[in-house]
Parts: C-alpha cells; structure tokens; sequence
C-alpha cells in the first residue's frame, strides 16, 4: 500500500470521484475538498495536502474540519484502504503541512512565470541560442527543459553576473521543481560563479523524463548529454523504455544514489559517464553502491568523449542502440581494509590462491585461452606486412561475468622479482600467477557465452541449492560406479 502514499493526489481523488479546489502556500499544493469523505464536512474546509521531496516523491498530509488531524492515513481508510497503511509524513509536516517548518528538503513546483520571464530572454538573445544550436540542440529540447537566461544580479562583493544558462531540476515525476542550476556560455555569460557548471545546495538527482513507466535507466555525466541523448531518442523505442538521469554535481552522487534501494525499479542499468579517466572513476565509485551488475556504454574513442560530441560526429540513434547492446559489465574493484583506509608503510601481506576460490564475494575460475591477433609489421623492403601471432593467455573469469588478468603494480626501480606485488585487474592480491586445474572442464565457447549473456544484460537462471547437490549427485552417478549405493 506505500504506493497510494505516493500516487498524485489530484489522480486519487479523481480515482474516487472527489471534488477539490487547489490552493499553493508556499511549497504544498492543498486539495480542498467539495465533501470530506471521512466527516462528510462540505465547503472546502477539509484538505489534503501535498509536497514533493528531493528525492520526487511525494509526501502527503490531511486537515479535517472534524479532528484537525494532519496524519493522511485516516483519509486513506475512509477511502476503504487497510487500516495500518504505511505513513511516511514527516514530523515536521505532521505538525504543520502547510507552514513554514515543511521538511527543508521539500521542493515545490516551479513557478511558470519566473520560467517563462527566464526563457524569453534567453529566446531574444541570438548568440546565447547559437551557442546551443552549436551543440546540436533544437528549439523543442530547448523548450522542453525550460533552459533559460539569467537576469542581472550582484553579490554580496559587489560584482554583477547575468546571462548565465539557468534551468530547473526535473524530479522523477517529469516534472520541473523549484531548485535551479546553471551553465557557464561561453562569450555571453557575464561573470559566472564557474567556469562550466553550478548549483547552490546539495547534490541532486536530474530526471529526463517521468521515472516509473521505464524499466531501463541510463546515467549521464551531466545535463547538457542528458538534453542531447533525450532529444535522439524521442519517438523511438528507446524513449518509451530507458530513463535518462544524471547527477547535478558531475562527479559527486546524490544521496539517494548511494542506496541500494534506490537502483532496485529498473531491470538493467547503463553507466554512459565521458569515456575519460575521469568518467572511469565515476563509474568505479558509483558501482559500489548500486549492490548489483550494471552495464558500462563508452562513446567510441573516434567520435569523442561525450554524448554530444558523439552524435555532433555522425553518431545515430540505431548505433546508440548497437552500444547499449554491446554494452560490458562493470569490473567491481574489490577493495582491501588497508586501501580503504589508504595507510601506508609496513602493511599486513594476505594474498590468496585465486585458483578455484570463493574471495571476497565471488568464485574465480582460471583457464587459458589462445589469443590471435594481426599485426602489421615491417618486411625485408622496407614495406608493411600483416602477420598472424598467437599466444598463449591465462585470465581469470569472475563469477559476475568479469574476464580479469594478473599485474604487477609499480615498484621500486630494480626490486627483485620474488619481491614484486602481484594482482589481479580487479585489485585482489593474489599469492602467485593463476594457473589453470589440469581437471579443468569449462570451455572457452560456454565462458564466452556466460560472459556474453552478462554483458548483455540477462538474467542468468539460478536454482536453489538442493536442486544444484541433486544435479551432481546424479552426474557423479552416471560418472563413477561404486559397489555400493552409500
């Protein structure tokens, strides 16, 4: 039932065919209701009340003229819904829904007027709209995300800033709040607070449309990929199925997103931060958060670092789709009580025997693989040939799908060989160089296939445990005879 306390209040009263009246104080909407459905009170004198959070959801409360009371369960039971209903009103809005102590972090709606002052001067002013055609934007996308121009200001030393790109945060709702944020334009912003981007306040989720119609969810790193990536998808079947959000702080998370639960509505998960080094890091730390797999989608090297360079280079909306679906798995560091707490000098040395382990969470599984490659190399006249070479190459696969390799970290210029680190791609310190069972039985086609089916974002079949002890029961049955049956 905690989705009734979410649902939008004009939808549940529509639902049961209430009459109501809308009034704005501050950051609640109130429904003042034609008949109380608990009191049977007429007038408008009882209401519900409704505030969005920052994190979109909503948070209700209810007045009756007959009580005065501000917990909406009792509202929610007249209705015929149980009577232990989950409350999640806060405190504050329990003592007072429509007054000033409202949780802080409770956004109300934009106002329309102040967007459309805002985006009317930044229509008028011909090289702040050239800047965004430049980047590939069209006057809907524009439109759609109420970008807009700033007006002049003066801070507290005295210097005046306007013409900075300003636009509203959209919550999970699709819906624009009161919470804005701003860009840098380059040759039209006139002393701007950043170079690139700013918001005042906290780190915030930015939603590109409504959130759970969508089974897919895309993380950009910014909102100038996100406008260009919604702006591509629009009348595809990606538009109807993948959700676009990003962080309003670039490399900082929301709160939010640092909650497993927060990941758990959307079947697969893209990370499409910049493929740069520090687009890595992001994805890196983010990974250990969302407590399951997700996909990692790199702009090809050739056409950029971001989404807009990609699609300003040719890319299309079909080649999109091709890398989501060829999209890998994200490699999770597994981290060490020493690295966590970043010490340095004379550390414990606890490395294990990756061969056939469980460490940490995952089973490592050894094997060699042959590895052809064509080069080019250089010939007798001076010319350039292409060459056939084949090695030998062992790796580790991982049980969520992760193909890793032993490294040596750096070290001390002439440190001995018996004396150097060596790890695995993952950071797991192991205690020599993998080598595969000589029993080994999984072969290179079926790991590829698992590997394969990770990356592309299935679901793989898991059985409970006696089903598994039964099936190698019986394949140790059909292997080995034994005289007796115990």
């Amino acid at each position: 039932m905690p989705s009734i306390m979410r649902e939008p209040a004009a939808e549940l009263l529509d639902r049961h065919g209430i009459g109501y009246k809308t009034a704005i104080k501050g950051t609640v909407t109130w429904f003042n209701l034609d008949e109380c459905p608990l009191c049977l009170h007429k007038g408008g004198q009882c209401g519900l009340s409704e505030s969005i959070g920052e994190d979109g959801k909503l948070f209700h409360g209810f007045k009756c003229w007959h009580g005065d009371t501000t917990d909406p369960r009792r509202f929610y039971t007249s209705l015929g819904y149980p009577e232990d209903i989950h409350s999640k009103t806060t405190p504050k809005t329990r003592n007072n829904a429509a007054s000033k102590d409202v949780k802080p972090d409770v956004l109300a709606r934009a106002n329309p007027e102040t967007l459309a002052t805002n985006q009317k001067r930044l229509r008028e002013n011909v090289p702040a709209m050239d800047y965004l055609f430049s980047r590939g934007l069209s006057s809907k996308t524009i439109e759609h995300f109420r970008l807009g121009l700033t007006r002049p200001y003066k801070d507290k030393d005295g210097n005046i800033s306007s013409n900075c790109l300003i636009y509203p945060l959209f919550n999970r709702h699709g819906q624009p709040v009161k919470k804005n944020a701003y860009y840098n334009i380059p040759g039209v912003s006139e002393n701007p607070r950043d170079p690139n981007g700013w918001m005042a306040g906290d780190v915030m989720s930015y939603y590109g449309a409504e959130a759970s119609s969508r089974k897919k969810i895309f993380v950009c790193e910014g909102a100038k990929d996100l406008w260009r990536l919604w702006q591509e998808v629009q009348g595809t079947d990606l538009d109807r199925e993948l959700l676009l959000v990003t962080s309003t702080h670039g490399s900082a998370f929301p709160r939010e997103w640092k909650d497993p639960e927060y990941w758990s509505p959307w079947d697969t998960i893209y990370f499409g931060q910049d493929n740069d080094d520090a687009g890595e890091r992001i994805v890196s730390k983010l990974v250990e958060h969302i407590g399951r797999d997700a996909l990692r989608v790199r702009v090809p090297t050739s056409m950029g670092k971001d989404w807009t360079d990609y699609f300003k280079s040719g890319g299309t909306i079909e080649d999109f789709s091709k890398l989501l679906g060829e999209a890998s798995p994200v490699t999770r560091i597994i981290k060490h009580d020493e690295e966590e707490k970043e010490q340095f000098g004379l550390l414990a040395y606890r490395p294990v025997d990756i061969n056939g382990s469980f460490h940490k969470g995952h089973l490592y599984y050894t094997i060699q693989a042959l590895m052809r490659e064509k080069v080019e190399i250089e010939n007798e006249e001076g010319g350039t040939e292409e060459q056939i070479q084949e090695t030998v190459k062992t790796v580790v696969v991982r049980s969520d799908g992760a193909i890793l390799s032993a490294v040596m970290p750096p070290a001390p210029k002439g440190t001995p060989p018996a004396q150097r680190v060596l790890r695995l791609t993952d950071g797991t310190l192991v205690s020599k160089m993998p080598t595969p069972s000589p029993y080994a039985t999984w072969s290179w086609p079926s790991i590829n296939r698992f590997h394969r089916a990770k990356s592309e974002g299935e679901k793989m079949r898991t059985h409970p445990l006696s089903f598994l002890v039964k099936a190698i029961r019986d394949y140790l049955r059909n292997q080995v005879w034994l005289p007796h049956a115990d």
